[in-house]
């Protein structure tokens, strides 16, 4: 295996923290919006088994009350080659300035290099959390409303499987030969474009896309024909409906024949992608046309 594909290769949800984007009350329900992070200690076993114990090294300056820039140095040959990045720390719920700052710059600077940059693809995760009265809950995590004071527990959600190592990607080829409709083959296709990304997986992306075009042709072909199963159908119903408009004695009995014949039509048109504008248009004008023979 590369060494880019060493570095870029998902980890195991033991080496993944997480940690809470966005929180608060919402008519007194708590709601947690968390996002993954790799942790440091992952970070260092994934250079130490690409390149060595003896082969990177970091450097961290601080370069303002809160500002940290980290760099990475990897041995690549005979060269070093040295990625820069930066982030502030935080020191709200408990947290360590210097820590956080030099962590969160140290995690930037290795997404450089591919360590972990797949989760920046994911989406964001709400966490099951619940309303707590003190710090010390079994969904291990707390944060503290900021205008109210009361406490949330959140609970660590799970990574979907195709984000994890040693996941089986032609499962998803396979998934997306079985849909039915277009819907599935777009909701399938967007997590097999994920997972491709994730996995750096250009030739599953690129079958992906060719499955994609073959069934997307072949339900493109099937609703055609329905369509024009459906469309036949439907019109010479209502053709039916129109006739019938003859045998009406009176302005009252062509109205409510039409209004019924309408709700009629709308559920007829359920499932289908008939123009049933159209077809309605053109059932009014006949309408029309026998109201004023009515009134003559």
């Amino acid at each position: 295996m590369d060494k880019i594909k060493q570095l870029s290769t998902p980890f195991e949800s033991h080496e993944i923290g997480w940690c809470a984007k966005a929180y608060g009350l919402s008519n007194d329900e708590p709601w947690v919006k968390v996002i993954p992070y790799i942790t440091r200690r992952a970070i260092q076993d994934r250079l130490d088994e690409v390149f060595g114990v003896f082969g990177w090294q970091n450097h961290t300056k601080q370069i303002s009350a809160n500002g940290f820039l980290v760099g990475i140095s990897v041995k690549n040959g005979n060269k070093w080659l040295t990625k820069w990045d930066g982030a502030e720390g935080s020191n709200t719920n408990g947290l360590d300035m210097v820590n956080s700052g030099s962590s969160n710059a140290l995690k930037r600077a290795c997404a450089l290099f591919g360590i972990g940059r797949y989760l920046d693809d994911l989406d964001d995760f709400w966490a099951d959390c619940t309303l707590t009265e003190n710090y010390y809950h079994s969904y291990g995590n707390v944060l503290e409303h900021k205008t109210s004071g009361k406490l949330i527990a959140w609970k660590k959600p799970k990574m979907p499987s195709w984000a994890m190592p040693g996941f089986d990607i032609q499962q998803h080829l396979e998934d997306m030969k079985q849909t039915k409709n277009l819907h599935d083959l777009e909701l399938t296709f967007t997590i097999t474009k994920k997972s491709a990304r994730v996995h750096q997986d250009k030739n599953l992306l690129k079958t992906a896309i060719e499955i994609k075009e073959i069934k997307k042709a072949q339900f493109n072909n099937e609703a055609a024909l329905n369509v024009s199963e459906d469309t036949k159908a439907i019109t010479e119903w209502l053709q039916r409906q129109t006739n019938a408009l003859s045998l009406e004695p009176d302005i009252a009995s062509i109205k409510s024949a039409y209004k019924a014949t309408c709700r009629e039509l709308k559920h007829r048109l359920v499932g289908t992608i008939v123009d049933g504008e159209a077809l309605k248009k053109e059932f009014k004008s006949h309408v029309k046309k026998r109201l004023a023979e009515l009134k003559e």
